[in-house]
């Protein structure tokens, strides 16, 4: 199985994003197998090998859980149970992964994929019990350290990784940072250190020659840190050598400093490892898991193919998942894991409207997936025709933040919303707050934050967003946002914002005041224009032409702003308008006026 570094970290040396799997896959079981959902607290183990063995993998991964959350003093972990796919024999294996007995090689007893709403783990119950494991524990460490903060070379990332992925549990005692490996360094050279820190990722799809050393010397590089230096200079150097990396330091850079002379280091690594001495963990076993207290049941086959279809969606493979689905949907048209699915592959195949109908379909099901509410509500409100789209979008955004109180994106995509409408900006400052907690190196979070506190006028806070902002800002888009945001500051108004309108119409004698109201309103509620030039400032002219339904016969720009985005934002904010029908007074069946959208300026205060 190909393995991806992640790129962020937390504590003990710190810690890590998710890395990703690909699993491919054919079609499911015969419907012939009987398949149990077993919910522990934090796993939901489906398997077709029966009660008693789904018990028995759910309790070995509760246990795993336990020890890496002692080990690593924490106390954190995803919101979401893990799906422990447990099929019983080699058979279920390939049918779900058949790439690997398509060809020569390897074949893994078990794999994890991470995905968006839920992490996947297959695994075969009568295979071998430590190869079954390695590779998951493995991956299961990144998904326990992706919700860290700091970022964290491949090297160390892979290296912690595999340290840990490399622990045996026997009864009451557990083994951690067994060898591993290091074998490979009697027939192939270390790479020199230079190269290993100068890594800005996984050199699987880089350079893979590299990799059959890449993993074996970051895992015997974080073990000697970890274990062999006795006297700690290691590990405080590390701690350095990580502080200057999350300060934008070079890598290569950043271990000369922390480390000194990055050749005296590679000795003592080689020395470590060829010593054949290499110490191991051990603590007691943390927890007693007792696997009869955990919920059972028969799933119905529209659940278990409605299961197995969401693993092989989240793994690339949506023709395959696709006659599952449709079965299980045909035996059970409400289930909502089909539905949530089939949201998710319209959605990647940028069919916004399927998508929006299978999770909106999913939610009036009864649905208690947050993501389900996240995805229903984004979709929702990209129709600004259907007027009761915002109603329900705010609502399902307040639902998934209920049911999974550790998701960013719902409180972040909440407070644009208020954001964008000018309504309940304090609450809307506590929810970007809330994101930026969660994700403190989200740019568009902190954007989010900043342009809230200048709607609320707080602009020394706001200018504190700026400095924060130009820290974490990576790639050149991220640069750009923040540049932008800097250039917002500049130009800051204390009021925030202003959009005011006038008209020049003739109304032929009608009462078409109250029109005209009317129609002012509902351009000022419709205008949007990009965060980047939320604080620029001129007036656009529209000409518009306008049938006594209120429908728009024509619409064209009378007078340029200069600004390509006001323009736009003019034209959008009046075909986006439903307008009322014309009074009955007027006396012609078209009604055409002039409209001026006045943003941050004064009307007439030029011409």
């Amino acid at each position: 199985m190909t393995r991806k570094a992640g790129t962020r970290a937390s504590a003990l040396l710190l810690a890590l994003l998710p890395v990703g799997h690909a699993a491919a896959s054919q079609d499911s079981r015969t419907n012939e197998d009987r398949w149990v959902e077993v919910r522990s607290p934090h796993f939901l183990v489906v398997s077709n090998a029966g009660e008693n063995s789904a018990r028995r993998a759910a309790g070995d991964f509760e246990r795993i859980r336990a020890v890496f959350l002692k080990a690593l003093e924490d106390d954190r972990d995803e919101f979401e149970p893990v799906v422990v796919l447990a099929v019983k024999d080699e058979e279920g294996l390939k049918e779900l992964l058949p790439e690997y007995w398509e060809r020569e090689g390897s074949r893994p007893d078990g794999i994890f994929q991470p995905g968006f709403d839920k992490h996947f783990v297959l695994v075969r119950l009568d295979g071998r019990t430590q190869a079954r494991y390695q590779l998951i524990y493995h991956e299961y460490f990144h998904l326990l350290k992706n919700r860290s903060l700091d970022e964290t070379p491949a090297w160390m990332n892979e290296g912690l990784a595999e340290f840990w992925g490399h622990t045996v549990i026997e009864g009451d005692t557990v083994e951690m940072g067994l060898p591993t490996g290091f074998r490979v360094f009697q027939r192939k050279s270390m790479l020199p250190l230079e190269v290993l820190f100068g890594m800005e990722g996984n050199p699987h799809d880089t350079d893979p020659d590299k990799v059959s050393v890449f993993y074996p010397q970051s895992w015997a590089l974080v073990h000697y840190i970890l274990l062999g230096d006795e006297t700690g200079k290691a590990k405080a150097a590390a701690a350095e050598y990580l502080r200057l990396v999350r300060e934008k330091v070079d890598s290569v850079e950043a271990a000369r400093r922390a480390f000194g002379d990055l050749r005296k280091l590679e000795e003592a690594l080689r020395s470590y490892v060829r010593s054949n001495r290499l110490r191991r963990l051990q603590m007691d076993a943390p927890v007693q898991i007792d696997e009869k207290t955990y919920s059972a049941r028969e799933l119905s086959p529209a659940d278990s193919a409605a299961m197995r279809a969401g693993f092989l969606a989240a793994g690339g493979h949506p023709q395959t998942a696709l006659p599952l689905l449709e079965e299980a949907l045909r035996l059970d048209p409400s289930n909502t894991w089909a539905q949530e699915t089939m949201g998710f592959l319209h959605f990647y195949r940028q069919d916004a409207e399927e998508a929006k109908r299978w999770f909106a379909g999913a939610v009036d099901s009864g649905s208690r997936s947050y993501i389900s509410h996240y995805y229903n509500a984004v979709l929702a409100t990209e129709n600004v025709e259907d007027k009761d789209a915002w109603t329900r979008a705010e609502r399902s955004l307040k639902q998934a933040v209920a049911i999974n109180p550790t998701f960013g994106p719902g409180y972040g995509q909440l407070a644009y919303e208020y954001l964008r409408r000018g309504d309940h900006l304090e609450e809307a400052l506590d929810l970007a707050r809330r994101s930026v907690a969660l994700e403190p190196g989200n740019v568009t979070y902190w954007l989010n934050t900043g342009h809230i506190l200048l709607r609320l006028n707080r602009h020394d806070e706001a200018m504190g967003v700026g400095d924060r902002l130009a820290a974490i800002a990576t790639t050149e888009e991220e640069r750009a946002l923040a540049a932008a945001y800097r250039d917002n500051l500049a130009r800051y108004r204390p009021s925030g914002p202003e959009l005011a309108t006038t008209v020049h119409y003739d109304g032929q004698g009608a009462d078409i005041q109250p029109w005209i109201q009317r129609m002012t309103a509902e351009a000022q509620r419709q205008w949007t224009v990009p965060e980047s030039e939320e604080f620029s400032a001129g007036h656009v002219a529209v000409e518009v032409s306008i049938r006594r339904n209120g429908d728009i016969l024509e619409l064209r720009i009378n007078a340029s702003s200069g600004i390509p985005a006001l323009d736009e934002a003019a034209e959008k904010a009046l075909r986006r308008a439903v307008l009322p029908p014309l009074p009955d007074d007027y006396p012609d069946d078209v009604f055409e006026f002039i409209l001026v959208f006045w943003y941050n300026e004064k009307p007439y205060d030029r011409t």
